[in-house]
This record gives C-alpha cells, structure tokens and sequence, in this order.
C-alpha cells in the first residue's frame, strides 16, 4: 500500500494478505506510485509510478527488502497515467492503461528478461478496468 505520510513524501507499506500484520514501511519512494502489482509465484513487487519529469511513467521492480528501485523494467513518455492496471503472474507482464494524444493506450510491460515494452495499442473506448481470470492456463 502506498500513501502520503506527515511529511508529504510517499511511503509504501508491505502488509502480509494473509493475516494482515506489518512487514515493512519504507520512506525511500522518489516518485507517486499509480498503482502496485505483487507476483505470487516469484515474491516481486513492481511500481507504476509518475516521476517528477512531466508525463513519464516507469514500470519499476521494488526491493522489498529496503525499499528503493531494483530495476526500472519499462519507461514511457508523453502519456498520462490512470490507476488502471493489472498483472499476469504467469506470463510475467504489467498491463497498464494510459492516456495518449486525446486517447487511451492499453501496453504491457515485461517483468523478466531484463524488461522492456512488449506492446502499445490504442484503444477506441475509455476501459473501467482491467481484469484476468486464470480459468483458461
């Protein structure tokens, strides 16, 4: 969980879903974080932030050991971000929505192979959101 602390600087929380105890706290988030997406099967933490640079956006892993950037997996620019977003533990990417030259653009990101921008496309409609159900793998 991220959230603004007394100071006005970002913090982020890495509570235990299962029984809803404290691990960690860290004070060492340099940009907002949109949104945040944990995989289960390789215990990573990844980041869709905004930095300070005017419309950039990162897909960041997080080191949940201490707090700070691990690895910036992917970087896009001039598109402003939306808190709609998702990822698939099984195929390893972030799914995030954006918005792009008066449209959305839907892109995934790779969370492994050293990461990159695996695709960009725009979309015709505004999305509400976005969901993955594993029933088909």
């Amino acid at each position: 969980m991220s959230a603004i602390n007394n100071q006005n600087k970002i913090i982020l929380s890495v509570i235990n879903a299962t029984n809803g105890m404290l691990l960690h706290t860290f004070n060492s988030i340099p940009n907002e974080i949109i949104s945040l997406q944990y995989d289960i099967f390789n215990n990573k933490l990844f980041v869709h932030t905004e930095t300070n640079d005017e419309n950039l956006t990162q897909i960041v892993e997080i080191d949940t050991n201490n707090g700070n950037f691990k690895q910036i997996l992917g970087q896009i620019s001039g598109a402003k971000p939306t808190d709609i977003s998702s990822y698939c533990p099984i195929c390893r990417k972030y799914f995030l929505v954006m918005f792009e030259n008066d449209h959305f653009m839907y892109a995934a990101v790779n969370t492994s192979d050293g990461g990159g921008i695996s695709w960009r496309v725009p979309l015709n409609f505004s999305p509400l959101n976005i969901r993955f159900t594993y029933k088909k793998f």
